[in-house]
């Protein structure tokens, strides 16, 4: 399931469909002029991404802000317009981070922890949420995040200049990209049949089948998928960017957990827990 995961993070980031989405969205005109618009185009690109291809949504979203703020300050200094670059780099870097911890939240695929928290509850209780049960009060939860996120950026930093200067730079960006690679395209159609295969597992009940298999399934069909120059859209070599310390920490915890179940420590915990809570709320009566 973790390395299902991850692959998906980096076939995105592999064949640039992250950037693709990312740079058409920024490039649109309803930013043009308007700092506050930019960045929440950017917060918005974000957090949806952060909740599909997990935490590799960092690994392309922080070099576009960092060139976007490159290229705004170019474009001050060419126009004679003063700009605060330090500034103006914090406000895309907190930006980043807020919306891709609230987009994280959204869907079982955005973190990890995720992932820890879904084996956890079904090796203890044996009851799986299907992805579903985890979109609709995730969504709800990432959204309100969002716009705190949003809220605290905009109130609480300043980001050194107010209005955009004229340019396209983000338009040749989008240019230099050419046309949707065949690559590009066969990762979509994996995203959209994997997102296809986690809602229709949500509603169908299909014995043996969970959101466990689905995302091994979707990692094994991106290792046979061609990417249009030889090779499959991942490759053996692409699972050294797996980020194995992850992996060992998330196996250990839910191996750990387990263990607890077994030896019925899980069950001894909670009991103790109901006894020390129950003194506490006596005592708190009692003053």
């Amino acid at each position: 399931f973790m390395i299902g995961m991850f692959l998906i993070g980096i076939a995105v980031d592999k064949h640039r469909l992250g950037l693709r989405v990312t740079v058409s969205l920024l490039a649109t005109s309803w930013v043009k002029g308007s700092i506050y618009k930019l960045v929440f185009a950017f917060m918005l690109v974000t957090f949806i991404l952060g909740g599909i291809v997990n935490q590799s949504v960092m690994v392309f979203m922080i070099p576009i802000g960092v060139s976007t703020v490159i290229r705004i300050k170019q474009e001050c200094q060419s126009q004679g317009i003063p700009v605060n670059a330090h500034k103006l780099g914090t406000f895309f870097a907190l930006a980043a981070l807020y919306s891709s911890e609230a987009g994280y939240m959204t869907t079982p695929l955005g973190a990890p922890q995720n992932a820890v928290a879904l084996a956890l509850l079904e090796q203890t209780t044996g009851y799986t949420i299907s992805f579903v049960q985890w979109l609709v009060p995730g969504l709800v939860l990432g959204i309100v995040l969002l716009f705190i996120g949003i809220g605290v950026i905009k109130v609480m930093f300043d980001p050194g200049i107010k209005n955009l200067p004229s340019g396209d730079y983000l338009k040749k960006r989008r240019d230099e990209l050419g046309p949707m690679t065949a690559a590009e395209t066969n990762v979509i159609a994996v995203l959209v049949g994997m997102i296809l295969l986690l809602v229709i597992q949500s509603f169908i009940a299909m014995k043996g089948v969970d959101i466990f298999w689905v995302l091994i399934f979707v990692g094994i069909v991106l290792n046979l998928v061609p990417a249009g120059n030889g090779e499959s859209l991942v490759t053996v070599k692409d699972l050294a960017k797996v980020n194995w310390n992850i992996m060992f920490l998330v196996t250990s915890g839910v191996a750990m957990a387990g263990i607890m179940k077994n030896f019925h420590l899980i069950q001894w915990g909670s009991e103790q827990f109901v006894h020390v809570s129950g003194l506490a709320l006596l005592s708190a009566s009692a003053i």
